[in-house]
């Protein structure tokens, strides 16, 4: 599922159209580079929910479980932002492909212990 940041202007509908495409190609561009195969979140597998969800923030991919974790994710982007580069940094670092399960095992948020706080 795709779901983007986009704002509407007076022009509607055609305005919305045109930045859902631009989303769209961000997260194409993007989505194979992706360091992390949990949600930035929860630190939980990014299907564990179904469909992952990508959002499209700023002009960058972030993929999430579930609706919740957005809404959370817009409270304080930035501290979710850090954590995604960090995990970036860390795979180009360690010579990770694409594809590997590099974060499986262990959390990237040490205060969250997985869905609490948000319902499903």
């Amino acid at each position: 599922m795709t779901t983007g940041c986009g704002t509407k202007s007076s022009e509607g509908d055609q305005s919305e159209s045109v930045q859902a495409k631009t989303d769209k190609e961000i997260i194409a561009e993007q989505v194979a580079a992706y360091p992390l195969k949990t949600c930035v979140v929860t630190g939980d597998s990014l299907d564990s929910m179904g469909e992952p969800l990508d959002y499209v923030h700023d002009g960058r991919l972030v993929r999430f479980c579930c609706k919740s974790c957005i809404e959370e994710f817009t409270e304080t982007p930035e501290k979710f932002l850090a954590m995604i580069d960090t995990a970036s940094h860390d795979h180009d670092k360690a010579g990770h492909s694409e594809g590997d399960d590099h974060d499986e095992g262990h959390s990237h948020d040490p205060g969250s212990s997985g869905h609490e706080g948000h319902d499903h």
